[in-house]
């Protein structure tokens, strides 16, 4: 094994102040307390945190104080080594600065807030309760009810239901324009206030740039205007579904305010984009996702079939969903949710890639026993050992493997797999 590269130069002040600190010492004495803290195990959320946030944690923070990845790989048998490796690897491309600023985002993102920092994300803090759009369960009640209304009064059966535009993210003088096959594609992402979850706090809590930048390489990419959907949106969508007849899931709604009742707006997120698929159809991706160089072909896109990535293990993962409207997966899924959210379990087993798999292994079985095919995936701890590994930090869908499900309400025809 070779050795490591050679300690980075002195930090470039004029990058610093490009990412919003005040200066490069800003900079590092921001990125010092946070990799203090993750060090000193002294955060709640960090300890809880998925092992994917945590290898990426880990090879932000190689690439700032090591810089460059120049070790030999790992044997594949080590398989902890080379997650690690991987994590390094991946953040190859980033300056010292570039890493010390991701680490710290990340670290706010794990963590929720940003109170133990002093970085530009604190322009975004988790405020009282005057300034929530939502001051109360009744105004949320009340929010919920007139909706329900409008939805009852412009309700199809036919056709899948819209739900108002999403606040735009990334500027408009950065659109392509829309011209190929791909002009039908509905791409959109999700970014809500962790604080506020089911309010529209776009400005005070922005897309960071470097997901914005996500957002419009993938709209480059498919030559389309991406969504990017906040609080309000997904709360609209949640209603829709739960007035959907089609959809047999009135319960979703009750589940979606209990969590947010809870602060638990992780599964929310992973509730909203399942709706919004179920709604519109679409591409969904993570804003972490970044653009790989593969491109999905028209088939993928748009024929009948739900598309899911899924590991190296099988599991299925929920950073990138692509379905047609109304597919008997999707709708399955929400069912799943609904009794499965709320129970005391890891994001990772309550609507993450643990339920996605064990929901979809009893959806193409035929079997009625959901609980049981998801207690022999996530029986604690191995499951949970083998997810510190399941993607390796890797957020190009395009290196891990993409399955199609097949609708069995559709015509064999339209149902083929690849």
């Amino acid at each position: 094994m070779s050795s490591p590269a050679a300690a980075p130069p002195p930090l470039d002040n004029h990058r610093a102040r490009d990412l919003g600190y005040r200066d490069a010492a800003h900079l590092q004495h921001e990125f010092e307390k946070a990799a203090r803290i993750v060090r000193d195990d002294q955060d709640e959320m960090v300890r809880e945190a998925t092992s994917a946030d945590k290898l990426r944690l880990y090879g932000y923070y190689k690439q700032a104080t090591c810089g460059k990845n120049d070790v030999s790989r790992p044997k594949d048998e080590s398989l902890r080594e080379v997650a690690k490796w991987e994590a390094w690897h991946a953040a190859r491309n980033l300056d010292q600065v570039e890493a010390m600023a991701r680490y710290i985002e990340m670290f706010v993102r794990i963590t929720g807030s940003s109170s133990s920092l002093d970085s530009p994300i604190r322009d975004s803090p988790v405020r009282s309760n005057d300034n929530l759009k939502f001051r109360n369960r009744q105004e949320i009640a009340s929010h919920v009810a007139q909706l329900t209304s409008e939805i009852g009064e412009a309700s199809s059966d036919d056709e899948p239901h819209d739900f108002p535009s999403a606040t735009r993210a990334v500027s408009e003088e950065s659109r392509p324009e829309r011209r190929f096959l791909s002009d039908r594609l509905h791409l959109f992402f999700i970014w809500v206030d962790p604080s506020d979850p089911l309010s529209e706090r776009m400005k005070e809590w922005p897309l960071p740039p470097r997901y914005a930048q996500n957002v419009r390489d993938w709209e480059m990419r498919y030559q389309v205007k991406a969504n990017v959907y906040g609080g309000k949106d997904c709360l609209d969508a949640i209603a829709r579904v739960s007035s959907d007849p089609l959809a047999q899931c009135p319960e979703l709604m009750e589940v979606y305010l209990e969590l947010s009742s809870k602060c638990n707006w992780i599964k929310m997120v992973d509730i909203a984009r399942v709706a919004i698929i179920w709604l519109q159809g679409g591409m969904y991706l993570d804003t972490d996702m970044e653009l790989g160089p593969r491109t999905f072909s028209d088939h993928e896109l748009f024929d009948d079939q739900c598309w899911f990535v899924q590991d190296y293990e099988a599991i299925l993962q929920n950073h990138f969903i692509r379905s047609p409207p109304r597919h008997a997966f999707i709708r399955h899924l929400l069912h799943v949710f609904v009794s499965n959210a709320l129970e005391e379990k890891h994001v990772v087993q309550a609507t993450g890639p643990c339920a996605l798999t064990s929901a979809y292994k009893c959806f193409s079985s035929g079997h009625s026993n959901y609980e049981q095919l998801f207690d022999d995936l996530a029986s604690g701890k191995d499951m949970f050992s083998r997810e510190q590994v399941k993607d390796l930090t890797d957020r190009i869908c395009e290196r891990l493997l993409l399955k199609g499900y097949p609708d069995p309400s559709l015509p064999s025809s339209s149902s083929s797999s690849s």
